[in-house]
């Protein structure tokens, strides 16, 4: 084996994205890259009369008047966040971008809409296992022809 090659995952990809995932009625799951490129394209539209404060992550709920601002947290290029405490039902989106020292928001990338599920459809109850099956599955490693 090459000592220079090194397993498992990379810590980037070069590639600007951002998901919000649903992990229960009350929690989502946030994780992003965003690549120097489109960093440096956001400080070129900026110019140089208005300095950023940084990066961050916002989270929005979104209802029949538009979105509401829930949670902005500081965030780096590459990263993820944890969001509690909110309304079963509820259609959220992220954004990340360059927020200004004058408290504007320079939107670089959006998530993907994710709703948490109702109470009402979530099981109340973990079911009951009353039986276990063990089986057993012959494998077949040989090559068929």
């Amino acid at each position: 084996m090459n000592g220079s090659r090194q397993r498992g995952l990379p810590v980037a990809y070069g590639k600007d994205y951002l998901v919000l995932l649903v992990e229960d009625p009350f929690n989502l799951f946030a994780y992003w890259e965003i690549t120097s490129g489109r960093r440096d394209l956001a400080r070129s539209y900026l110019g140089p009369s208005q300095s950023e404060g940084g990066l961050a992550v916002r989270l929005l709920a979104r209802d029949a008047d538009g979105y509401r601002l829930l949670a902005a947290r500081p965030a780096t290029a590459i990263g993820q966040a944890y969001f509690s405490g909110l309304e079963p039902g509820q259609t959220y989106e992220a954004e990340l971008g360059l927020t200004g020292d004058r408290g504007g928001f320079l939107v670089l990338l959006r998530s993907n809409p994710a709703t948490t599920p109702s109470l009402s459809s979530a099981p109340r109850t973990m079911p009951e296992v009353t039986d276990t099956l063990t089986m057993a599955i012959p494998l077949d490693l040989g090559h068929r022809s």
